[in-house]
């Protein structure tokens, strides 16, 4: 909305003769996060349900279909690598992604001895007889 605004202003002032017309506009949107991730990453299961792609410079996780990453302090989605990234509503993120470690899973790769222990008190990680 304030673009459509912004660029109407500009042709306004160049059509009624305030700024002249080889004026150079240049206007970027960055709406969340511009992060375009490889056609088929490589997936880590970290916790029950919840991946992480792994040796990748941004934590993007991915539940039910979706890729996922924070961003400024939201939760953003996408269904696919070409990162068409849309914000989240609260309500909607899978409980156990809002858990997971701000950062944790950065450049995440098991075999450099990353340790992710799941919450205690879930069902499974009780003492075996």
């Amino acid at each position: 909305m304030h673009v459509k605004i912004l660029i109407s202003s500009c042709i306004f002032l160049v059509l009624a003769g305030f700024l002249p017309a080889e004026t150079d506009l240049n206007v970027n949107v960055n709406i969340g996060p511009g992060i375009m991730l490889p056609a088929r990453p490589a997936v880590v299961l970290v916790s029950p349900g919840i991946f992480v792609i792994s040796d990748y410079p941004d934590e993007v996780f991915f539940v039910s279909g979706f890729y996922w990453t924070l961003y400024g302090g939201y939760w953003y989605r996408c269904d696919g690598h070409k990162g068409n990234w849309i914000k989240a509503k609260k309500g909607k993120i899978p409980p156990g992604l809002v858990k997971m470690p701000p950062g944790k899973f950065k450049n995440w790769h098991p075999a450099k001895g990353n340790d992710f222990k799941p919450a205690k008190g879930g069902k499974g990680h009780g003492k075996h007889k």
